[in-house]
């Protein structure tokens, strides 16, 4: 973000976290295919990161030494990996459904991951952070009747992964 690049802080960009209920997109329901994600399975994110990530100002290079560990802390924190075509959802089911990371390669893929979420939501509110220039504020009808919060994020990098998840 600018704002952060004039003070020597690039690496730190504006996120929003939507606040709202699946029930009041007005979409109609429908089932996703969707598989669970573990690490045995972890190389099927990799190519749907690397097209993504084109697309971002700021993000990392992920191998898959990188999402076998990403899928070990998501599931030590009682966690979620899903994917769905065009896409993958990280979630925690919280009381709150959040939504941690949301990755697609295309508009349908976002689509598919906002109808995951919504089926597996039901009446719980949703909460879900995207980078703050994303599509998902043009899909909430009424977005001003809803919760949006921008604060800065950091990229950060552990040096020790292994000693991080002993």
């Amino acid at each position: 973000s600018r704002l952060y690049d004039q003070f020597g802080y690039g690496f730190i960009q504006d996120v929003a976290l939507y606040k709202f209920k699946y029930e009041n997109l007005n979409r109609k329901k429908s089932t996703v295919p969707n598989e669970v994600i573990d690490v045995e399975t972890s190389i099927q994110l990799l190519p749907i990161y690397n097209t993504y990530k084109k697309t971002l100002t700021l993000s990392q290079n992920r191998g898959i030494r990188d999402f076998e560990h990403l899928l070990k802390e998501v599931h030590s924190e009682n966690g979620h990996v899903v994917v769905v075509p065009d896409g993958y959802v990280i979630y925690y089911d919280f009381g709150d459904i959040f939504v941690r990371e949301c990755i697609y390669t295309s508009d349908e893929g976002l689509m598919n991951i906002l109808d995951y979420i919504g089926s597996i939501a039901g009446e719980k509110p949703i909460q879900w952070q995207m980078p703050k220039n994303n599509a998902l504020k043009h899909l909430i009808p009424h977005i001003k009747e809803h919760e949006r919060l921008e604060k800065p994020f950091m990229m950060a990098r552990i040096l020790h992964v292994e000693t991080l998840l002993e």
